[in-house]
């Protein structure tokens, strides 16, 4: 169901700011070296956090909790997802209320029941680290590369 209200909005925001996509879909290299530098910096601590008791349990029961066949849960969630969160969050949404508390509103719309609320700490600073590379590149590719990292690394390390 996420997937799917994810996938409207991001849709609905293209048709809405489609004069600016070309400005915010750049791709410069030192800006495709920043995202996937950040994306593997993430992705190490996360195979470090999946490797901790409370990490592994949390994690696991995140994934397991997604109910969607195969192909989506590799293929289309996790590029649907990075697009929308980022152009959403990033490009739309702190524009209008700044950088910190779009991060506050993004880990805020991660809560899942029963996590520990010490791991939401990495979700915000992962929004605050996204909301600043975002003003340093003015380009949405670096943040869907590291989203993109992020995400796979939840669902294969």
């Amino acid at each position: 169901m996420v997937i799917i209200i994810e996938l409207i909005a991001l849709i609905a925001f293209l048709f809405i700011s489609r004069k600016d996509l070309k400005k915010i879909f750049h791709l410069k290299k030192n800006s495709l070296i920043k995202g996937i530098i950040i994306g593997i910096i993430y992705s190490l601590l996360i195979f470090i956090g999946k490797h901790t008791s409370i990490g592994a349990s949390t994690i696991n029961q995140f994934i397991h909790g997604i109910k969607v066949p195969f192909f989506v849960l590799y293929i289309i969630y996790p590029l649907v997802i990075a697009f929308a969160e980022e152009f959403i969050f990033r490009y739309f949404i702190a524009s209008k209320l700044g950088i910190i508390l779009t991060a506050i509103l993004f880990t805020i719309l991660h809560w899942r029941p029963n996590f520990p609320v010490l791991l939401y700490l990495p979700v915000l600073i992962l929004a605050l680290s996204q909301s600043l590379l975002f003003n340093k590149t003015k380009s949405l590719i670096p943040l869907i590369i590291v989203h993109l990292f992020v995400t796979y690394s939840l669902l294969l390390l």
